[in-house]
């Protein structure tokens, strides 16, 4: 059985956090979708999903979604997405 993850990134253009955990998922060879939370509609997305801190990250796989808030290096992503995926 194949699990479904969805990566939404919640950004700004002067967040330098941001920038790294971009290129942390970039680098895990992640698709994730980059919401810019200066534009009306990243900001609107950003109240929907209570957003208070840069960068942030949702996390979907199956139906279970995880906040991850503040920047994080690559093993910590890989023990998350391993742990989540197991169930």
């Amino acid at each position: 059985m194949r699990i479904i993850m969805q990566i939404k990134l919640f950004t700004a253009q002067w967040c330098s956090q941001c920038q790294s955990m971009k290129q942390v998922l970039n680098n895990m060879g992640l698709e994730f979708e980059t919401i810019d939370i200066d534009t009306e509609q990243g900001s609107v997305l950003a109240q929907q999903h209570k957003v208070r801190s840069l960068p942030t990250t949702l996390l979907q796989i199956g139906d279970s979604m995880t906040v991850v808030v503040g920047s994080k290096n690559k093993a910590f992503m890989e023990g998350l997405i391993q742990e989540l995926s197991n169930g």
